[in-house]
């Protein structure tokens, strides 16, 4: 009896244990349903929701009470991930990945939605794309600007370089109907129809004869330097020929117009017109570009007119060759002048490269002079590795006929190699002669890898804010209810911290950009230096007190008068003043100063002109010093030195700036520091004003 009643007493206890343990289990499931991130909906057969946890009512913007029993209202497919838009109210919708799976809900069949909120990601998503989308576009631009030039480049025919115009600007960038270049001749003031494209059909030049130039929309482009767009159903002033064209041809008349000057070197050279029969065609066309293309047909243009009048010459030359061959030896001494004081080894070779002729300038990269020295042959001067693309330029040009460009690596007379472009032409009575002139890249190479260098640097400086703010995002996201309050406000200081970085960075990386794209010139107003340096210091004086700091100012001068844009000097005086505030400890001192080469003779830059008149300012404080190994590389992009390694913020652009904000006006900047503690900026400006 004893027997039985224990082992009834021990089959009580065991259920009463598992019925403890399911309630403990059931609790915790309900507080991982109750705090999931996820929304988790219980759906019926019919589409009745019949439970829904507190995500799901954050996606929702209803109560839980009040989602049950209503239609759930997206469709349902097995095991699949669907994405859906949730309406949230004022005007607000979440983007949502959905997916179901079959459960038992109190003993009827039902579904288990999961909800997940990934409007965030969608949003990055397609920032991403339109980012990616931009960077083709760039990418696209820059190869379409090297191929146009190479392209123009290689035309020395006035008709063919028209040619290449129309294919590669007219109908692939503008999609235009109608093309037509226009040359000015400014000593008689007349306007010339070089080309003419209308209605998708070459037109004789004789359907437009030369024009004076009077008023009207293409003087206006001429004198004003810039593109102009037309909408021909405001405003349908057009130019007398081109109409009177269409009238006589019964041609469809154009809805929209664009004029593209063609300017080198400030001098106006004519316009392109290009003309659509769809309205608005050229609203949104990247003046940029068109700018640039412009820019490489006027050399080219240029050098098709000046093809023209030198062949027009010598054919003057050879009619009366016996009275003109005074002028002929002058032609002959302007072309010896060219060659001789040419910045580029010029030489003649035979078809199978040997030195004929050479210019005092190939001499002077390569030797002593064609007849002293050994070389015989262009393989002399060309590096080893370079020989093959030599020898397949040298065939292509006398195969084809036309001019050729090659890169390859030369060396010089010591010995030294550098990056060279190869230009070679037959000469133009022998055939079996070519004309070879060999340009030194080397700082056109340098640019290209300081700009791939610099997109680099930028990426990788982009990337480390952007992953911090989406990884604290993320931990945000799913941990938030678990999270004391204190701790959420750690997370979003820490994303507020990141942004206002990556904020700084763009700021600094446009300002750079804005700074390498423009000319002083173009904004100059008189500016005192010294009331902007006082008004600096007002604005930072707060940031230095609250470090319990000491910020003195002396000016040497009452006045300090230059010319150029207010918020570049304000800009200078910011970051200098600014960095010392960062970078020196509380309680620490701070003197800026203002002078002038006129009273200190001795702040003059080396090198300077002794009569010019020099703005010197200088920024100094008593915190860490920098060392000796920084101080050559302070003012480049990125560049931080030891304070990367500090709590300090920054991006290592300010003081880059300030130096290109400097040479802008032809100043520049120094620093001094004895590595240990202290540090002094010095910068001087030149005075353009007279006081």
């Amino acid at each position: 009896m004893k027997r039985n009643s224990s082992a009834r007493n021990g089959s009580f206890l065991r259920l009463r244990k598992a019925e403890n343990e399911l309630r403990v289990a059931h609790q915790r499931m309900a507080q991982i349903i109750a705090t999931s991130v996820d929304g988790l909906i219980v759906v019926d057969e019919a589409g009745k929701i019949l439970f829904a946890n507190a995500a799901a009512e954050k996606l929702f913007s209803v109560d839980a009470a009040a989602l049950v029993g209503k239609d759930f209202g997206f469709p349902l497919v097995t095991d699949e991930f669907v994405e859906i838009d949730i309406y949230q109210g004022q005007a607000r919708s979440a983007v949502v990945e959905m997916r179901r799976t079959r459960i038992d809900w109190s003993g009827n069949p039902a579904w288990l939605v999961n909800l997940r909120d990934i409007t965030e990601r969608k949003l990055n998503e397609e920032q991403m794309i339109a980012l990616n989308r931009t960077l083709d576009q760039r990418n696209w631009d820059l190869y379409y600007l090297y191929e146009t030039g190479t392209a123009l480049a290689r035309q020395i025919e006035l008709k063919d370089i028209c040619w290449t115009l129309f294919n590669m600007l007219a109908q692939t960038i503008l999609h235009s109907d109608d093309f037509i270049a226009l040359t000015y001749d400014a000593q008689n003031n007349l306007l010339k129809c070089q080309f003419a494209v209308v209605a998708g059909s070459e037109r004789p030049r004789e359907h437009f004869p030369a024009m004076p130039l009077s008023g009207g929309r293409i003087e206006e482009v001429l004198r004003a330097r810039e593109i102009l767009t037309v909408d021909y159903r405001q405003d349908y002033e057009r130019p007398k020929c081109l109409a009177d064209l269409e009238h006589t041809l019964d041609l469809p008349q154009p809805q929209s117009a664009l004029y593209l000057p063609i300017v080198i070197a400030d001098n106006a050279l004519g316009v392109m017109i290009f003309q659509s029969l769809q309205p608005n065609a050229y609203a949104s066309i990247n003046h940029y570009l068109l700018s640039t293309i412009a820019t490489q047909a006027a050399i080219a243009i240029e050098n098709g007119l000046l093809y023209h009048e030198i062949l027009n010459h010598a054919a003057t030359l050879e009619a009366r060759v016996v009275e003109r061959t005074a002028q002929l030896e002058q032609l002959n001494r302007r072309i010896s002048a060219i060659l001789d004081n040419a910045f580029e080894p010029i030489l003649l070779i035979t078809q199978e490269g040997d030195l004929e002729m050479a210019n005092p300038e190939f001499d002077k990269v390569f030797g002593s002079g064609i007849e002293q020295r050994p070389l015989k042959s262009l393989a002399d001067v060309v590096c080893d590795n370079s020989q093959d693309i030599m020898k397949a330029a040298i065939h292509k040009v006398l195969t084809d006929g036309q001019p050729e460009r090659v890169q390859l690596k030369c060396k010089r007379k010591d010995n030294t190699t550098f990056d060279a472009e190869i230009a070679l032409a037959r000469v133009a009575d022998n055939a079996n002669q070519l004309v070879c002139t060999i340009f030194d890249i080397t700082r056109f190479k340098e640019i290209e890898r300081m700009k791939s260098q610099f997109v680099s640097m930028v990426s990788h400086e982009l990337r480390t804010p952007v992953a911090s703010v989406l990884l604290t995002t993320e931990t945000l996201m799913k941990y938030y209810e678990r999270m004391s309050d204190e701790t959420r406000r750690d997370k979003l200081g820490q994303i507020q911290e990141q942004a206002e970085a990556l904020t700084e960075l763009v700021i600094s990386i446009l300002e750079l950009s804005r700074i390498e794209g423009r000319n002083p010139a173009d904004t100059r107003e008189t500016v005192d230096l010294l009331q902007v340096a006082r008004k600096v210091i007002g604005e930072l004086r707060f940031s230095a007190e609250a470090k319990g700091q000491n910020i003195s100012f002396a000016s040497a001068v009452e006045q300090a008068l230059l010319s150029g844009d207010p918020l570049d000097f304000h800009r200078i005086w910011q970051n200098l003043i600014a960095n010392a505030i960062k970078y020196t400890p509380p309680g620490g001192n701070i003197s800026v100063t203002l002078t002038s080469s006129e009273v200190d003779d001795d702040l003059r830059p080396l090198n300077a002109d002794p009569e010019q008149l020099y703005v010197v300012g200088m920024v100094s404080d008593d915190g860490p010093g920098i060392p000796s190994e920084d101080l050559e590389l302070l003012f480049t992009r990125f560049f931080r030195g030891r304070a990367k390694y500090s709590q300090v913020p920054g991006t290592g652009l300010g003081l880059a700036i300030v130096r290109e904000t400097l040479r802008l006006y032809g100043g520049d900047i120094s620093v001094a520091s004895n590595g240990d503690r202290g540090s002094t900026f010095t910068f001087w400006i030149p005075v353009q004003i007279q006081h």
